[in-house]
């Protein structure tokens, strides 16, 4: 057993029990050494405020629908970002699981996107649904393509991803 160990982490899990899988649970995780609130960190530009964007579907559209539509919304947003921002247009969607990612990977509108020239690259822990432009890539390959794009500032690029966030990810650009 390491004497010490540190973990970073933006998402605090607190369970009803100090002895739970919480880091509540002092005698498994120890104690908090450091903790910022998210105010404190964009005053200090350590990250940028969130900016919501809220899509308005044409009709009404029930849930499953909207699952099934991910493409859509997808393009939506992005043109979004191509029409109201002064940079090239990254962005990062959080999906509702390995499904969802599926259906979008495989709909016409990912098919159009890459053919307008914009990079999309998901990510997920079903190794079918880690692809870059399409193609099922390894995790190696899709954090080298991540940086890549990221940096490139010229590149379109759209990473989709689901519950990588509790990971932890830095994407250079975005």
């Amino acid at each position: 057993k390491p004497k010490r160990q540190y973990s970073f982490t933006a998402t605090l899990r607190v369970t009803d029990s100090d002895e739970g899988r919480g880091m509540n649970n002092v005698e498994r995780f120890g104690k908090i050494a450091y903790s910022m609130p998210i105010r404190e960190a964009i005053d200090k530009k350590l990250i940028l405020p969130i900016k919501p964007h809220y899509i308005k579907t044409e009709s009404n559209t029930d849930r499953l629908s909207e699952l099934k539509a991910i493409g859509e919304f997808v393009r939506t947003s992005f043109e979004h970002l191509e029409e109201n921002t002064m940079l090239v247009p990254k962005m990062l969607v959080a999906t509702q699981g390995a499904t969802q990612i599926e259906d979008f990977i495989n709909s016409n509108t990912c098919a159009e996107l890459i053919e307008e020239g914009v990079n999309i690259i998901t990510v997920h822990s079903n190794k079918e649904c880690t692809t870059v432009n399409g193609k099922v890539v390894s995790r190696k390959e899709f954090n080298d393509a991540k940086n890549k794009l990221g940096k490139d500032v010229e590149a379109k690029l759209i990473v989709m991803h689901y519950d990588i966030l509790s990971e932890g990810i830095d994407i250079p650009g975005l």
